[in-house]
């Protein structure tokens, strides 16, 4: 998130695209919202008075990635899955949607805890009720 502030003040381009970076971290678009969002430059990112956003360590601004690097949690990314499912079962029929989610399944949930032992399910899931109930039961995997 940070190095998109950077590009853009260094090109002084309007936009930074962002493709591959999403697929396997859907949040990195919010991530990046919030960098522009909270600090505007660098600058006044390092310069910050905020003693809860001054780094440990002066010497690089790496502890800030922290701040820009948000993972919601579990029972947001159920609710999430679910809402996706029915979205694209609205616009794709539910044979074709379920098909295409259990991908989606695998980035959706990237870097849960113990979501290893469940992965394989994803692409076992072959209805929109499978899929409710093996998002479900993600809670005894976490």
């Amino acid at each position: 998130p940070l190095k998109a502030k950077r590009v853009l003040d260094f090109t002084g381009c309007d936009a930074v695209m962002i493709g591959r970076a999403a697929r396997g971290s859907l949040w990195v678009m919010f991530n990046v919202l919030m960098a522009f969002y909270k600090f505007y430059s660098n600058d006044q990112l390092l310069n910050n008075k905020d003693p809860k956003l001054k780094p440990k360590n002066n010497s690089n601004n790496n502890e800030y990635s922290n701040y820009f690097n948000y993972h919601p949690p579990l029972a947001w990314r159920k609710k999430f899955a679910e809402l996706y499912l029915k979205f694209m079962i609205y616009f794709k029929g539910e044979d074709k949607a379920v098909k295409e989610f259990r991908k989606y399944l695998a980035w959706i949930f990237k870097g849960v805890a113990g979501i290893g032992k469940v992965r394989k399910d994803f692409y076992l899931i072959d209805t929109y009720d499978r899929a409710v109930k093996v998002i479900g039961d993600l809670n005894n995997f976490y």
